[in-house]
């Protein structure tokens, strides 16, 4: 039910203001869980690259699939 009058205004204000919050907290754990995502990843991929560091050096086709897959 719609309420007039300024409580109504006032009451709608406060939702707006509250829904404001709740995305900007949203983003910003959006925003935490990729930085952790994405730092994860580059462990793992210098991980990899140290790991079969011989194999992407004497390897061309391995080396090819190796920097395809980093440049994507």
């Amino acid at each position: 039910m719609r309420r007039a009058g300024i409580r109504g205004l006032k009451n709608r204000r406060k939702a707006a203001a509250m829904a404001t919050e709740r995305g900007k907290q949203l983003e910003s754990d959006n925003i935490h869980h990729v930085e952790a995502t994405l730092s994860e990843f580059k462990k793992q991929l210098e991980d990899f690259s140290a790991r079969y560091k011989t194999e992407i050096g004497k390897d061309p086709v391995f080396r090819a699939q190796f920097q395809k897959m980093c440049s994507n």
